[in-house]
């Protein structure tokens, strides 16, 4: 019953409800129960939890594969266990359970596979108070908050002498107001660099189906059209228009192709920078997934390759070995990675990419502040996923990148759901899912760097990794 309880309240804080207070309930009944239980009991209670959190977070995956998603949510589901065990054999229960919890959730934005960090009850938080440690010590530093407010309070409910606060259930708490204090104290850093019209084109269309199962000529026929409505600005100022994932689909080179050079002419007549999303094959059985940016003369003035590409989606690992287990038809190509951090210069400012999947890894937007990037474009393809579960998780992520790095993100999505956001992760516009749309917004640009883009995530780390080697000490000498 707790297990189910506290999942539950986990699982209510992702999008789309994000009652953030909720993960302070969960953790809390987590670690009571820990406190008062058997190892065993524990690690059961923190798997249903688990199972509980990633069904709701990681439940769309089944319309792929039933089987491989009730593999993927039971492995997930450790991910809690974990921590609720280490909570059970520790001297500072509190500690122990926030340190494990954090380092393992690191270690899911890391492996297998380059990781997963869908899911994560770090985007839960997004939309509450804790979100303002973000450009301080990044996402780790967010979930650190609630979690050792919520251990806390477990820790004290789980004691025989519950009546009796003891200094070391008190110390997650003064770890928590410390770091609250101390983000609200450090500035995010930069400086205003200029304002920049920013449109987003959300092409639209049925949900539902991957990019091999939409035709070419119909998907790139959105964009033309939604192109072809819009005006040159007057008085003439700097403009970026942005395109999704895949909006072109190539069966050449997108150098030749009719629809890029369409778009070219747009730029032109516009007098825009424009980024679009381009599909086009690559050597033997790959394919390559770029943003390509055009300068308003329709000149290309760079383009991206994405570096971090979906497992079981772009690609499939160990192609070779599971070629003869299963049926690998549904991803008969693997894209070619990129190598490089995400960032294009344009006629209207430093540019930084990071393509669909990539949204959802804060080191991507980080590789790409730090080399120079003064604003974040998300250009992504939405339109396979039947529920809006991704589309929800990917927006709060696009918001946390925003609070991360102290620039303003555009998530431009084919069916949604798409929006500009500001460098404080406020929404300046929005779409809903499924119809064509057409955003427009003036966006800040900025410089400078945050804490959290210059340091990453190592702080965060060490300071975990000390505390729960100094629980798990503790505990042998007593």
């Amino acid at each position: 019953g707790v297990g189910l309880v506290a999942g539950a309240c986990f699982a209510t804080t992702l999008p789309p409800t994000q009652w953030w207070p909720l993960s302070i309930v969960g953790a809390a009944l987590l670690v009571a129960h820990a406190v008062r239980s058997t190892p065993w009991s524990a690690i059961g209670a923190g798997w249903l939890a688990g199972l509980v959190v990633f069904s709701a977070g990681l439940g769309f995956t089944a319309q792929f594969n039933a089987i491989g998603a009730m593999v993927l949510i039971a492995l997930e589901a450790l991910a809690v266990a974990i921590p609720c065990f280490v909570a059970s054999r520790s001297s500072s229960p509190a500690l122990a359970f926030t340190a494990s919890a954090v380092l393992i959730e690191w270690v899911r934005q890391h492996a297998p596979f380059g990781g997963l960090p869908i899911g994560s009850p770090i985007l839960g938080q997004v939309e509450g108070p804790f979100a303002l440690v973000a450009h301080l010590l990044g996402p780790l530093g967010v979930l650190v908050v609630p979690l050792a407010l919520g251990a806390s309070v477990g820790e004290h409910l789980g004691r025989k002498d519950p009546g009796v606060a003891h200094p070391r259930v008190l110390a997650p708490v003064g770890i928590a107001v410390a770091v609250l204090t101390l983000a609200l104290v450090v500035p995010a850093g930069g400086a205003r660099a200029g304002r920049l019209s920013v449109s987003c084109l959300q092409g639209g269309g049925p949900r539902g189906f991957t990019a091999l199962q939409v035709s070419p000529v119909t998907s790139a026929s959105r964009y033309l059209a939604l192109l072809d409505h819009l005006q040159p600005l007057r008085p003439r100022r700097p403009w970026l228009i942005v395109l999704p994932e895949d909006a072109i689909q190539t069966a050449a080179s997108y150098r030749i192709d009719p629809a890029v050079l369409a778009i070219r002419n747009q730029a032109v007549r516009l007098g825009a920078t424009i980024e679009v999303g381009v599909r086009s094959p690559g050597p033997g059985q790959s394919f390559f997934n770029r943003a390509i940016v055009l300068g308003s003369d329709g000149t290309v003035v760079g383009t991206y390759e994405k570096v971090h590409r979906v497992p079981f989606g772009e690609y499939v690992p160990m192609r070779g070995l599971l070629a003869h287990l299963v049926h690998l038809d549904a991803v008969p190509l693997d894209a070619v990675p990129g190598r490089r951090p995400g960032v294009v210069g344009s006629p209207v400012g430093s540019l930084g990419i990071t393509l669909s999947f990539e949204t959802f890894f804060a080191d991507r937007g980080r590789a790409a502040v730090r080399a120079g990037a003064s604003i974040l474009l998300a250009p992504t393809n939405t339109a396979s996923y039947r529920s809006s579960s991704v589309t929800d998780q990917e927006l709060a992520a696009a918001r946390l990148q925003a609070l991360d790095l102290h620039r303003s993100v555009v998530l431009c999505a084919t069916v949604g759901r798409s929006a500009l956001l500001g460098p404080t992760g406020a929404t300046e516009v929005a779409s809903p899912l499924g119809p064509p749309a057409v955003l427009t917004a003036v966006l800040p640009l900025e410089e400078g760097d945050t804490p959290y883009v210059v340091a990453g995530d190592l702080p965060v780390l060490l300071a975990m990794v000390v505390v729960l080697f100094t629980t798990v000490l503790v505990r042998r000498q007593s």
